[in-house]
């Protein structure tokens, strides 16, 4: 507490107050912050003498009590540790100072109990009696995820009943390999934090989550907490572009995908991908690690891409395996056509693929419905085709499909690629079955197995 960047925490990454100058952030507020813990009670005084910041003033037992407010004697006297931060002398100082103090405890990311070591509740009294206490009810344990909620209350200065809200989260911890040391047997701490998703069947938007270094950083505008020992910028609003930090992004993106399938479908009725935002960061760094968790999920091939409804009780989300996008608004019109001529049921009877729904967030690379797809779907096409009541609708569908078909075979340039002259001959002959062209006009095609 006297000295500078001379913490005994100093080889510890995971302990708060490793950087030796934290304590100094009480001058922000006090002039003469007091320190009474059991035999230690001084303080530092700088309102005469500026070495004041790195040399005590002892207080003695019998001047405690004329010193001290009543209330903050008596904790002392109880046995607590007590740092007392007598505000500035002018009035009106004081008030924008209180002020301010307040507007950063109200301000608190909940999430940051999740994150500390031993601290497990935060109560403090607003200068008009409302009192707030901030504490966490559950805490997991390394290598298992866990289902933990912090606690808000607030309760007036009157008789009316405090108002309580609940955040609810799953925490998955574990140990990274990440060292600021040469010493590579030393695990650092690596936590992840998922706001657990309201009840209902609504999907609805996951509120976006900070980066902690213990203490809260930066937002990241994804909807996931992390805790890491991250190499941080001196004002503490954002993370170094380093080798380091891009290793911890990378062990994070990792246990992400782990976490998402411990949990499976206890997320519902959000997805994954919900909390990887719908759109990339501002911030170049958190723009790369947004990236590295969606390939860690694709890779991991979870149930996480929300589906186009089957019209039956099947899931809702699909693995990136068996996900097909529909072409996209620069895609050929035959494309097109071939597309919308193929529904989410038939597409899964004839492939065992799903179309997913659009918008998915920007960045995430999925394959796009194509015309060796719809080539391949023609079959069953034809026999729902064929399957109608009427007879005209029979026909007419017929001619759809088959004049899609044509229209890709043909098409110069498809978006999934150019053919060469052997290719779409070949795509041609995968084709099960083709018409054989009527020889009296107003004649209904004859369909032929290839």
């Amino acid at each position: 507490m006297c000295a500078i960047s001379k913490s005994s925490k100093k080889e510890k990454a995971d302990r708060t107050g490793r950087k030796g100058i934290g304590f100094k952030s009480v001058f922000g507020v006090s002039s003469c912050p007091h320190v009474l813990s059991r035999d230690y009670t001084f303080k530092f005084d700088v309102r005469s003498d500026r070495m004041g910041y790195v040399t005590p003033t002892w207080l003695e037992k019998e001047e405690l009590a004329s010193c001290l407010p009543p209330e903050v004697f008596q904790l002392y006297e109880e046995g607590l540790t007590v740092i007392y931060l007598p505000l500035a002398s002018s009035e009106r100082v004081a008030e924008a100072l209180l002020a301010e103090v307040e507007g950063h405890l109200e301000a608190l990311d909940p999430a940051t109990l999740l994150f500390m070591r031993r601290l497990k509740q935060i109560e403090f009294r607003r200068a008009d009696g409302r009192l707030t206490t901030i504490c966490v009810e559950a805490r997991g344990v390394e290598g298992e995820v866990q289902r933990e909620s912090v606690l808000v209350s607030n309760k007036g200065s009157g008789q009316e009943a405090a108002t309580r809200v609940c955040h609810e989260f799953f925490v998955s911890r574990k140990a990274t390999s990440c060292c600021r040391t040469d010493d590579a047997t030393q695990a650092k701490p690596l936590a992840l934090a998922l706001p657990v998703p309201e009840g209902g069947a609504e999907r609805k938007a996951v509120v976006p989550q900070r980066a902690f270094a213990t203490l809260p950083l930066c937002h990241t505008s994804l909807g996931i907490g992390l805790n890491a020992d991250w190499d941080v910028s001196a004002s503490r609003d954002g993370v170094h572009e380093n080798t380091r930090n891009e290793k911890l992004a990378a062990e994070a993106a990792q246990a992400f995908a782990e976490m998402v399938v411990d949990l499976g479908t206890q997320l519902l009725p959000a997805s994954p991908i919900d909390y990887l935002g719908d759109r990339p960061p501002l911030s170049r760094f958190w723009r790369k690690v947004r990236e590295r968790f969606i390939n860690a999920l694709l890779d991991a091939d979870v149930a996480c891409l929300p589906a186009e409804d089957l019209g039956s009780e099947d899931d809702d989300f699909v693995n990136a395996s068996c996900a097909l996008r529909r072409p996209s608004a620069a895609a050929t019109a035959a494309e097109k056509a071939a597309s919308a001529l193929v529904e989410a049921p038939l597409l899964k009877q004839a492939l065992g693929r799903r179309f997913v729904r659009e918008p998915l967030p920007q960045g995430m690379q999925l394959e796009v419905f194509s015309a060796e797809h719809f080539v391949r779907c023609a079959p069953e096409l034809i026999k729902a085709a064929l399957s109608l009541d009427c007879y005209d609708g029979r026909v007419q569908r017929l001619r759809d499909v088959y004049q899609v078909l044509q229209d890709l075979l043909e098409e110069p340039a498809l978006s999934s690629g150019s053919h060469s002259l052997q290719e779409r001959a070949d795509l041609a002959r995968s084709a099960a079955c083709w018409p054989v062209t009527p020889r009296e006009p107003g004649t209904t095609p004859i369909i032929c197995s290839a």
